[in-house]
């Protein structure tokens, strides 16, 4: 199948995921499909970035996806928060694959967990491990936190999430972990989010993606990463509706169409799914 659809400057068009990078794009963001979980793998000027590797199981199906893509060195690994289905991957990343990690970025997350101590252990195997107290730009890869104005997490983990905001010339990917409406509010605040793709915060849960949040978001392209058949029902009916009700002309599910590939040249994105 396949079709275009303009949405202000942008052509976007969805086809089979051929598993080959389109030979024009110049950034790749890959929604890799963890079941109930999240992780993401960007490709941008030269930098591979991991943005969460989903829950325990999914950690070699992680390893596997980024070794299919010859992947030897991860140059920034982000770990949106503590919550296992989201950082719980990176451990088997971490121990087991073969992959370099250079820098890894986290939230101090104080997560008494049995996963998020085996995580902070192994955490060391990299060259560097970065604490984010404050929103921070790395060459067009911005890391944005909620909490850097009140010089304290929140009690709520899920809030604590660090959310990495992608600027490829004209296009914007924004993905948000499980960023809740306290963490939406606070971070459209004091950060610019406007993005022409959104990675939806917490896989479709109805405590996120807040109408506020959306509007400041702006987003054409919408991606929701949940598990087929999940026991939680995400992505809730109430977040789809607020997404159209947004604007959102495009909305892409891993427990619908697989892994979503998108391919950005700086003004057009281009966008793979799996099924």
């Amino acid at each position: 199948m396949r079709r275009v659809v303009t949405t202000w400057c942008l052509a976007v068009t969805l086809s089979v995921l051929s598993g080959e990078l389109s030979a024009w794009a110049e950034m790749a963001v890959h929604f890799i499909d963890v079941g109930q979980g999240g992780g993401v793998f960007i490709q941008k000027d030269g930098k591979n970035i991991l943005y969460d590797c989903g829950d325990t199981f999914a950690g070699p199906a992680v390893a596997d996806y980024l070794a299919a893509l010859d992947v030897e060195t991860i140059h920034f690994l982000v770990i949106s928060h503590a919550h296992k289905d989201h950082m719980g991957g990176c451990i088997h990343v971490l121990t087991k694959s073969t992959v370099k990690i250079k820098r890894i970025f986290h939230n101090g997350s104080n997560a008494k967990t049995g996963t998020w101590r085996k995580f902070l252990k192994e955490a060391g195997r990299a060259d560097e491990v970065v604490v984010v107290e404050r929103d921070r730009d790395e060459n067009g890869i911005q890391i944005l936190v909620a909490y850097d104005s009140r010089g304290a997490r929140y009690s709520k983990e899920a809030d604590n999430s660090v959310l990495v905001r992608l600027v490829d010339g004209r296009v914007r990917v924004l993905l948000t972990g499980d960023c809740e409406a306290t963490c939406e509010k606070e971070v459209s605040r004091t950060s610019d989010v406007q993005s022409d793709v959104l990675n939806v915060g917490h896989h479709g849960s109805d405590a996120a993606s807040s109408p506020e949040f959306l509007k400041k978001v702006k987003p054409k392209i919408a991606v929701i990463q949940a598990g087929a058949g999940n026991q939680y029902n995400h992505p809730k009916q109430s977040v789809l509706k607020r997404l159209k009700q947004a604007g959102v002309t495009e909305i892409y599910r891993t427990d619908r169409h697989g892994t979503v590939v998108l391919h950005s040249n700086g003004t057009q994105v281009t966008v793979e799914t799996e099924k």
